[in-house]
């Protein structure tokens, strides 16, 4: 897929829009790439959705359209990210990240909950017939290229460490599903056409919209659960697992009488907080003990210090603590 994109954009000439893309990072570029993906599928979507008078196509096309909204927050969040810290955010951008998919995740669960509410009235009142025939070819290359872009996405997700990349994979995820569950429903009608169960056909398409938004809510929901625990600076598990694991090697033999660790998470970014009382004649008394102590637990714990806070303090005084 990447190759794909390399190919298309050497071959068309450069543009403002082209000469923009070529100076994206690779998290912009992917994100790029799937905005692109969403405006042309919510366009289509939608207006064949409008055209045959198909719920389930309408919700698919309207799911994307969320997508393309989600995606652009994601390419603006992606640039903050990168950038320094200044006087008004001393602690940089980071948190803008668990931020944005926060609010991308709602808005997929409202979406859902919308759908699942208007098929359950559109059943309740007899539902409805669709072109199945026009709706099932719509539905096969629309499934093609989201698993094509949700295979990029997660590749590149994997290979960067990004969240919003994994955030917007994982939309592309429910797409798919979405569309192949739309597919195989479509296909369903055709077999029912002029056998004993044509009558239930006005069913097929809101039941469709109706099983698929149940099934879409799994990840909306793990979505919104991952990043409210950094919005909420809940500590994560594992970091505080390893700097526990970590002081328990480092802190004997240097005369550490307590300590204090603090860890949280926001977005890419973790923050560690560390306190330490000594010995007055601790081998950490002096400052250049200190640094290569720091330096020593930024290793351990596999930190690159120029994009993770770490701080660790050491006092003589338990009040500190």
């Amino acid at each position: 897929m990447a190759g794909v994109v390399i190919i298309v954009f050497s071959i068309l000439p450069m543009s403002p829009a082209l000469s923009r893309f070529t100076r994206l990072n690779e998290e912009q570029k992917a994100l790029a790439v799937s905005l692109a993906g969403t405006l042309s599928l919510a366009t289509l979507g939608i207006g064949i959705g409008a055209a045959i008078g198909s719920q389930s196509i309408l919700f698919d096309g309207f799911f994307t359209l969320i997508s393309t909204g989600m995606t652009s927050l994601g390419m603006l969040v992606s640039h903050l990210v990168t950038r320094p810290e200044n006087e008004r955010f001393q602690f940089g951008y980071s948190r803008f990240e668990p931020l944005i998919n926060l609010f991308n995740g709602l808005v997929i669960l409202l979406v859902c909950l919308y759908a699942l509410t208007t098929a359950a009235m559109a059943l309740a009142g007899g539902g409805h017939r669709v072109d199945a025939g026009i709706a099932l070819w719509y539905e096969i290359p629309v499934i093609v290229v989201c698993a094509l872009l949700y295979r990029y996405e997660a590749a590149m997700a994997k290979k960067l460490g990004s969240s919003l990349v994994d955030v917007d994979a994982r939309e592309w995820l429910v797409d798919g599903l979405l569309s192949f569950g739309i597919g195989l429903g479509f296909l369903a009608a055709l077999l029912m056409e002029g056998s004993r169960f044509e009558r239930w056909l006005p069913y097929v398409d809101p039941l469709l919209v109706v099983v698929l938004s149940l099934m879409s809510l799994t990840i909306p929901l793990s979505v919104i659960r991952a990043n409210l625990k950094e919005v909420l600076f809940i500590a994560p598990d594992a970091m505080s697992r390893n700097v526990a694991e970590a002081l328990e090697v480092m802190l004997p033999g240097n005369g550490v009488l307590g300590h204090t660790a603090s860890v949280a998470k926001s977005g890419r970014t973790y923050f560690l907080d560390i306190n330490l009382k000594i010995h007055p004649d601790s081998p950490l008394a002096g400052v250049r003990a200190q640094d290569a102590f720091r330096d020593a637990l930024c290793r351990r714990l596999g930190l690159d210090e120029t994009t993770q806070w770490l701080s660790v303090c050491f006092t003589t005084e338990s009040r500190w603590l």
